[in-house]
């Protein structure tokens, strides 16, 4: 072992030493259960960068809203429709393993896809309080900009201090290099790609689309919007009973479920980011 490979391993060590409540907590005390969990983090982040680089927001919002052609024409002119803004997602692993990981596997799949990824910057910082209490555990949040390919793409990861769920099982050959690939590189989404998320992502509460908002007024008109949605059709609901303003990015949203589609989205506006 080189002395660069022995610090790593010794850091790492420490990680999970310092870690090693939370770990428990999660249900990830031992090396493999661990291990298992890194896998299927990495696997839900390059999926996740499909979503970003990949969902059509227009078609994203003309299904989750369909048939409230009224409120699609107050929201299309009101959002950025060129690209999501990111895709939240919870993260099985203590955030500060993933802190300490990221850019190793970054590279790492840069080398085994083929395909130019890196770390641009990240930001760290408490959840709301308003997302504490709706998943009744203290959690984290990192905000994690990505190159790929030169596009610029974001994801939020939530360390939710609870016990990690059982994990879906593994099909053979599912996620080859080749599979991988194509999916962060093509220019549509998979047939299949709804399926696979689903799989991933089906016991996911907090997994989610942010669509950028210009203006700050807009969220609160929206959420005013929404609340009249959810008291005429039981199929929608909000996640929050007003709009939710986290000082430590300068974030201001309201999101919404559609619970038929188990799908939920985040209505965003970002007026700073220290």
């Amino acid at each position: 072992m080189t002395g660069a490979n022995y610090e790593k391993a010794l850091q790492f060590r420490t990680l999970l030493k310092s870690n090693r409540e939370l770990l428990q907590q999660k249900n990830s005390a031992n090396p493999a259960s661990l291990l298992e969990l890194i896998k299927s983090d990495y696997e839900k982040v390059l999926l996740a960068l499909t979503e970003v680089r990949g969902r059509n927001v227009p078609a994203l919002l003309q299904s989750f809203f369909e048939g409230h052609d009224g409120l699609l024409q107050l929201l299309l002119p009101a959002v950025n429709l060129q690209k999501l803004f990111h895709v939240g997602l919870e993260i099985y692993e203590p955030m500060d393993l993933v802190v300490d990981g990221f850019e190793h596997w970054s590279c790492r799949f840069e080398q085994l896809l083929g395909v130019e990824i890196q770390v641009l910057r990240s930001l760290r910082f408490p959840a709301s309080a308003a997302f504490q209490k709706r998943v009744r555990a203290s959690a984290e949040i990192m905000r994690i900009w990505m190159g790929v390919e030169g596009q610029e793409l974001m994801l939020e990861l939530f360390d939710i201090h609870r016990p990690a769920p059982q994990l879906p099982s593994r099909l053979p050959g599912q996620f080859s290099v080749l599979d991988l690939r194509k999916r962060l590189v093509a220019p549509d989404l998979a047939p299949d790609h709804d399926q696979i998320l689903q799989r991933y992502f089906g016991g996911d509460s907090i997994w989610h689309y942010a669509i950028a908002v210009q203006e700050r007024q807009t969220v609160t008109m929206l959420q005013v919007a929404f609340e009249q949605l959810a008291s005429q059709n039981s199929s929608f609901r909000l996640a929050y009973p007003a709009c939710v303003y986290n000082p430590h990015d300068g974030s201001y949203h309201t999101k919404i479920i559609n619970q038929n589609k188990r799908l939920e989205l985040e209505f965003v506006n970002q007026c700073h980011v220290r």
